[in-house]
């Protein structure tokens, strides 16, 4: 993972803290359970690492692994419930697959696809309180789990914190599925580093090329891990510390 900006820490800092990081992050949707991180004690000590398992919510009909598995909001749901149930920290949610040969899916229909997921879950809160129950305990687990939206749309990616989600995971790390890289590129890297900064999310950066359905050439890898490593390392330093846009 890589930090665009602090996780959220709460309680937020009061003006006496006004130059520490975490006084420049914005207001964290209320609708989003908040992600914690360690922080070093007045000793300089780290508190233990936590390792987190994630359960991919594929809401597609063509995933490789799961296709048309968990692509109704019922069917999703129990899914979630079942995942975190069984030990998942974070929910990945994707609406458009990128197995090869995958369809083209529009911004709507994507939409359509991840963001009720997202609100369903969130929703199991309402759906948990009450007298107590295994059910009723089991949908407050899942509706207090932290939810990874896998897009490459910032337009979806921003839509799906503010329905809950806490982290953005992308495939194609900001820039989107053009390739070679082109000023569409820039821009798109652009739009989703403001929405990872203005909503203060993590974000998962993964190194891909192209649109899933296209026909793809990795004669070039000879060594795939150092030419990923080199190209995952440019976008994440732009990510954090480079110009206000990446060039073509």
């Amino acid at each position: 993972m890589s930090k665009v900006v602090p996780f959220p820490r709460y309680p937020l800092p009061t003006a006496s803290g006004a130059h520490s990081s975490a006084s420049r992050i914005p207001p964290v949707p209320p609708t989003s359970t908040y992600w914690s991180f360690p922080i070093a004690s007045s000793t300089g000590s780290q508190r233990p690492r936590k390792t987190y398992m994630m359960g991919t919510l594929n809401a597609t009909p063509d995933s490789f692994s799961d296709g048309s598995a968990h692509d109704t909001l019922p069917d999703a749901l129990a899914y979630a419930t079942s995942a975190v149930a069984a030990g998942a920290d974070i929910i990945d949610i994707g609406g458009y697959s990128t197995r090869p040969g995958a369809d083209y899916v529009s911004p709507e229909e994507e939409f359509s696809r991840v963001i009720p997921v997202v609100q369903a879950i969130r929703g199991l809160w309402q759906e948990g309180s009450g007298p107590g129950t295994v059910s009723q305990a089991r949908n407050v687990k899942t509706a207090a789990a932290l939810i990874s939206v896998d897009t490459f749309r910032w337009e979806v990616a921003e839509e799906a914190v503010h329905a809950g989600a806490n982290c953005i995971n992308d495939v194609y790390a900001f820039t989107g599925p053009e390739y070679p890289l082109s000023q569409a590129s820039a821009e798109h890297f652009v739009k989703m580093r403001q929405v990872a900064r203005d909503l203060a999310v993590p974000v998962v950066l993964m190194h891909s090329r192209g649109e899933a359905s296209a026909n793809k050439d990795y004669s070039m890898y000879a060594y795939a891990a150092d030419r990923g490593e080199e190209a995952l390392f440019s976008k994440v330093y732009e990510s954090n510390w480079g110009r206000r846009s990446m060039q073509p």
